[in-house]
């Protein structure tokens, strides 16, 4: 018989607490990797469990962490279509900003020609078309998404 893989869980928030310092430590005030583990780490830390599936998650303006499935194609922007996540507070995001495809353990992110364009990792690493993978962060609008995906390699 042989033995079924196991997927692999994100830390708990007391898991998360406990190792981040020592991570973090490792790298130069200011350094970029650990500014956005230690974001990446906060959202995991409020989101909780997660689905076993690709997921966006992000902070709303009042403060609260909210996260919607992938599934294998999702727009984002002011106005999407019902299958999308519409943000219509959000006046600096296209009505159709990006859309995030999943394929296995990446993802691909495409820009829809968006007035403000989209960033991955850093806002001044501008994308029309993007692979991600787990943990990467993606500006768009007056937002910060993380790509989270349980699949990754």
């Amino acid at each position: 018989m042989t033995a079924r893989p196991v997927k692999p869980e994100y830390p708990s928030a007391a898991e998360l607490r406990e190792i981040l310092p020592t991570v973090i430590g490792a790298g130069a005030a200011g350094d970029p990797f650990a500014t956005r583990l230690q974001y990446v780490a906060d959202l995991l830390a409020k989101l909780g469990r997660l689905p076993a599936e690709p997921v966006l998650a992000w902070r709303e303006t009042n403060g609260a962490v909210r996260h919607i499935a992938i599934g294998q194609e999702l727009v984002v922007g002011r106005n999407t279509n019902a299958s999308g996540l519409s943000l219509a507070e959000d006046e600096l995001l296209s009505r159709s900003h990006f859309v995030i495809r999943t394929e296995g353990p990446l993802g691909t992110l495409e820009d829809l020609a968006s007035r403000n364009g989209t960033a991955v990792n850093t806002s001044e690493n501008r994308a029309t078309t993007a692979k991600l993978c787990d943990g990467d962060l993606i500006y768009a609008g007056r937002h910060i998404f993380v790509y989270l995906n349980p699949n990754r390699v």
